[in-house]
Formats: structure tokens, sequence, C-alpha cells
């Protein structure tokens, strides 16, 4: 398989991706919520850069509850 043929069908792939419905995962409003997806783009890859930055934002809402609880102990 060349190059060309490959990239033919991973365009092909990611337009099929694109087209499908939702992933409910993806839209998850919790997620949402906290500020950890934006839940735009449910069926596409994520970045490097994207996954580093829901993670900082899951970690960032986990311990400002982790903080509360401890204060309202």
């Amino acid at each position: 398989m060349t190059q060309k043929e490959f990239d033919a069908l991973m365009e092909n792939w990611l337009a099929r991706q694109a087209e499908k419905g939702t992933n409910p995962w993806g839209k998850m409003p919790e997620a949402q919520h906290m500020g950890i997806t934006d839940g735009r783009r449910p069926q596409s890859f994520a970045t490097r850069e994207e996954v580093a930055t829901m993670i900082m934002a899951a970690l960032k809402h986990w311990t400002d509850c982790a903080i509360n609880i401890v204060k309202n102990s």
C-alpha cells in the first residue's frame, strides 16, 4: 500500500466517522459542566494538547472538590 492509497483510505474513514451520530460519552453533561470537554467533536481524535488540557481541567475540578470536602468536615 502506498502512502497515497493509505491517505485516501484514512480520509474516507475520517469522513465516515464525522457523519456518525454523537457518542453519549463525548457529550457527557457532567464533563461539560466541569469544563473538561466542550463536546464539540465527540467522534474526532484528540490531540496531545487537548488531552493534556482535559486532564488538567479534571484534576483541577477534583482537587477543588476534595478541598471543599476537607473544609466542610
